[in-house]
Order: C-alpha cells, then structure tokens, then sequence
C-alpha cells in the first residue's frame, strides 16, 4: 500500500523475486488496485495470487506420520504464541501454493488442522 500525492493509498505489488515484469523494462513493481477500489482489495490480491503464482506447482504431501511430526513441531511455535494456523503457514514456506490468509490468520486451531490433513497429508 502506497499514498499518493493527494493522501489516497494504492495497492502495489513488488516482486522481490525473479525477473522483471515483463513488458515494463526495469520493474518488478505494479499497481494491483486503486483507492476507489479499497473495499476489494483483499479479493484482488487473493485472486491475483491464485492466478499469478506457482504456475507448475504441485502440492507437498506427507505420510500421517510425517504429518504428526509437523503439527508437533507447529504446536511447539504455537506454544510460544505463534498461532497454529500461521506456525504451520510459517513451516510449510514454499511448500504450500499461496500462503493461505485464512489459515494463517484464523484462531481455530480445528479448521487450521483440517486444512493441513485436507491438502498437505496423503491419507490411506
């Protein structure tokens, strides 16, 4: 987010990260969404995300066991006043397609530990 001249905020996305945007010779920045638009910002920049990132991703899975090893050491961050949600955000890092707000943000530990067994954990 960006103040313009006038004290009106912009959303910009930077790439910290790979080349530069192509078509825009020297940038690794754009503006995603304007002030008049900040009532959908958060949509933007989730379907921006989901459409933009991890284009030959595949999803990281787990045995249950390995799964259980990773919620042990998420709880021990969780511990410590980390939230499960984000500890386990935090520990899949570039594991895991787009970071997952709801996940990392949530105070459920319940739905935290469901997404995690849903998408990351092999089951049979």
């Amino acid at each position: 987010m960006e103040k313009n001249e006038h004290g009106l905020c912009n959303l910009y996305v930077s790439l910290f990260q790979g080349k530069e945007l192509i078509g825009v010779n020297g940038s690794t920045r754009f503006m995603l969404a304007a002030f008049h638009r900040i009532d959908t910002w958060s949509e933007s920049l989730v379907k921006f995300t989901k459409d933009n990132f991890y284009e030959d991703y595949s999803i990281h899975r787990m045995s249950v066991e390995e799964g259980r090893l990773f919620i042990d050491k998420c709880r021990k961050m969780n511990s410590v006043g980390v939230r499960l949600g984000q500890a386990m955000i935090i520990e899949l890092d570039d594991k895991t397609p787009t970071p997952n707000i709801d996940i990392f943000s949530t105070l459920d530990d319940a739905k935290a530990l469901a997404w995690f067994y849903e998408n990351h954990v092999i089951s049979g």
